[in-house]
């Protein structure tokens, strides 16, 4: 795994963790379906792509953009799980880096789309009819 990778991979394995501390507030992208979350320097932003690779598949992308909004790095799942010497990803000791980057992802939409919020707030309505 080159220098690169294992910081990538870091990367994966922290905001996954943070995520789902909920100690990252994730907010909509410009782009549709993609989710960001922003830092002192850096912004980080997940999205899920059509594959190159076959019809039907989907990737799951990473950006880094500094305070310009440029791109400072994008990789893929497929870029992690193709490293040879690949680390297990943490969700679930799975060696799917597409597995942590998807749930990730799912877990940013639904802090940027405030889900849990609003089913609390339908919870509670409930309880109390």
């Amino acid at each position: 795994m080159t220098d690169a990778t294992e910081k990538q991979a870091a990367l994966v394995n922290l905001l996954f963790e943070k995520t789902k501390e909920r100690k990252l507030e994730w907010k909509p992208a410009l782009r549709d379906e993609w989710f960001q979350v922003s830092f002192a320097d850096y912004t980080v932003q997940i999205g899920i792509k059509d594959s190159e690779r076959s019809d039907g598949e989907v990737d799951a992308v990473i950006q880094v953009l500094d305070s310009n909004g440029d791109i400072a790095d994008v990789f893929t799942d497929v870029d992690l799980s193709g490293e040879p010497g690949a680390r297990v990803s943490l969700s679930g000791g799975s060696p799917s880096w597409y597995a942590e980057m998807f749930e990730i992802y799912q877990m940013a939409r639904r802090s940027a789309r405030g889900a849990d919020f609003a089913l609390d707030k339908l919870l509670g309505e409930l309880r109390r009819k």
